[in-house]
């Protein structure tokens, strides 16, 4: 009798421990499945907190593993893809901006150097040019106006940037918080 009790006592820790074992391995399996796309997600956000908008460190076959999902790390992955669309338009859009600033001022200093000689000239000749003079200073005062104007726009521009910028920061610090 003592015999079977000790051989279902044997029996009931074997049972026992190649179910804790199954429970750790499955444990294991369920938190690579977490953790792996998280850890994927991670990368990215660091990658774009860099400057680096085109996240090199993330392959796409690692990309589309993450947004094919259809949980909330997925809905994590879309975002940041949506995020990063969002961030390369805005930035294509400051450089295009900066770039017709660049050429108008260009444009305006050489039509300011233009006038200026120009109105010189003509001012010692006649009185009639004086009054045109006037006119063309004044032109020249209003469109170093709309060039402050247009300073002031991209400055605006510039802000909303580093803006976008601090809000990725965040999310990357809110990711580490979660991993």
């Amino acid at each position: 009798f003592v015999g079977r009790i000790t051989f279902m006592l044997y029996s009931m820790i074997f049972v026992a421990i190649i179910f804790i074992a199954l429970g750790i391995i499955g444990a294991i399996i369920i938190a690579n499945r977490l953790v792996v796309p998280i850890n994927i997600v991670k990368r990215g956000l660091e990658a774009v907190s860099t400057g680096d908008l085109m996240i090199k460190d993330v392959s796409m076959e690692e990309r589309k593993k993450v947004m094919n999902r259809k949980d909330e790390i997925g809905a994590m992955g879309n975002a940041l893809t949506t995020m990063l669309s969002q961030l390369v338009k805005m930035t294509t859009s400051i450089f295009t901006a900066a770039r017709q600033i660049e050429s108008g001022s260009a444009q305006i200093s050489s039509t300011s150097q233009s006038l200026s000689s120009g109105a010189a000239e003509q001012a010692a000749s006649t009185e009639e040019m004086s009054s045109t003079m006037e006119e063309i200073a004044s032109n020249i005062r209003q469109t170093a106006d709309n060039a402050a104007k247009t300073n002031s726009i991209a400055e605006t521009t510039a802000a909303d940037s580093k803006t976008g910028g601090y809000a990725v920061t965040e999310s990357v610090d809110a990711v580490r918080e979660i991993a």
